[in-house]
């Protein structure tokens, strides 16, 4: 189970709220997000707003209490047309990788030719009209006996490394550990209970 919530972030207070209802005091309502992520969001928050004056980032926040993992995904001010759809599509990708939900499977297939029509033509001697077809070359999977795709092979794709650094070069030409690759994902704290 995946809790999906569309979020805005206010440079001037430095909180989180959830989008729906933001612009009015009543119905205003806290977001509360991990401090890592909440961090990133300061960081774009801060670029957005020191090169185009927006006070507020649209993000999507997304945690999976089962998996413990907490992720989001920001929306550019100027070039994203923030759309929800994308938003949730790529914090359940992000979940999901974690997960190791994400599986890459190559079935068996084979190749199958099929008649294609093309034209038709009039045969000058008897006027009759004669239809031409082009043969075609397809692939499909192979099926078993039960009518189910044959599985080569399957490989599971690795979850993010969250410590995984960026190797960048600093000023004085020396090659360090940089940014962190993947700072929009974090796990969260587990209590002694289970609990988050």
């Amino acid at each position: 189970m995946i809790r999906l919530t569309h979020g805005i972030y206010d440079y001037s207070t430095d909180k989180t709220f959830k989008r729906t209802g933001y612009f009015d005091e009543e119905t205003r309502e806290y977001l509360p997000v991990a401090v890592k992520l909440r961090r990133l969001l300061f960081k774009k928050a801060d670029k957005f707003f020191q090169k185009y004056k927006k006070r507020y980032t649209y993000f999507t926040h997304g945690i999976d209490p089962n998996k413990h993992i907490e992720v989001i995904t920001i929306c550019h001010p100027i070039f994203d047309v923030y759309n929800y759809e994308n938003g949730e599509k790529i914090v359940i990708g992000r979940i999901a990788r974690m997960r190791g939900d994400i599986k890459d499977i190559k079935h068996e297939q084979e190749i199958y030719f099929r008649k294609i029509f093309q034209y038709t033509k009039i045969d000058k001697e008897t006027g009759e009209e004669i239809d031409v077809f082009k043969t075609v070359a397809h692939k499909r999977n192979k099926l078993d006996a039960n009518g189910e795709p044959i599985i080569i092979s399957v490989k599971h794709f690795k979850p993010y490394s969250l410590f995984k650094r960026y190797r960048v070069k600093d000023k004085n030409g020396s090659i360090g550990a940089g940014e962190l690759m993947y700072p929009w994902v974090t796990k969260l704290e587990v209590s002694a209970d289970g609990e988050n």
